[in-house]
């Protein structure tokens, strides 16, 4: 029966399915930054709240959405500050009010699941200094449409693009024989229709 959420920006970890089973859980309230939020370490999918909360506040002073003496503001636009240097696993796992997210140079690894099921999301930027794409990263984003992946990425995993059902454009900045170098699970593009990738030298079909 719980309804709503207010996590503190002192939490560092969540346990492992922590909020499992919590159907209706329909508000989460951050009393932290993007910075605070994208350092807890989610254990699994079921540590974030989100996995069940259509909406999700961060603490905003300048905020119209008013709870427990406290303004927030909705999470639709997300600017992930130079601070932090990778987006753990499920940090904003189903987070279906997501439209963007900007993505800096300091970010070396995107995590499992880390957008897993953000079915608003449409564009993806990684900047040249991710070299990891991990499992189920952004599976699920049906809204997704482009994705441009640098040269600098080695590795990606299984379903990291799986039901992306509208992405019909990969663009990978670097040539064919990198792209081919490049470590990915065999399902690492599941269920993607009719997709291309866009090298710089030709293109190769899914």
């Amino acid at each position: 029966s719980l309804t709503s959420i207010t996590i503190p920006s002192s939490v560092t970890s969540i346990g492992r399915e922590a909020f499992y089973g919590c159907t209706s859980l329909t508000n989460v309230y951050y009393n932290g930054t993007i910075e605070n939020w994208c350092n807890i370490v989610f254990v699994s999918y079921a540590s974030n709240p989100k996995g069940y909360a259509s909406n999700f506040y961060i603490l905003n002073e300048n905020g119209s959405i008013e709870y427990n003496d406290n303004k927030y503001v909705s999470l639709f636009e997300v600017v992930i500050p130079n601070s932090v240097t990778s987006i753990g696993d499920y940090t904003f796992y189903n987070c279906t009010s997501l439209t963007s997210i900007t993505i800096p140079t300091s970010i070396t690894s995107i995590g499992s699941g880390s957008f897993e099921g953000c079915t608003s999301l449409e564009t993806i930027f990684i900047p040249n200094s991710v070299t990891r794409i991990g499992q189920s990263a952004f599976i699920g984003c049906t809204s997704l449409t482009s994705v441009t992946i640098p040269n600098s990425v080695t590795s990606i995993g299984g379903w990291a693009f799986g039901n992306c059902e509208n992405l019909k454009k990969i663009t990978f900045d670097g040539s064919i024989s990198e792209w081919d170098a490049i470590t990915k699970s065999d399902s690492w593009a599941a269920n993607l229709l009719n997709a291309k990738v866009i090298c710089t030298d030709g293109e190769i079909n899914l």
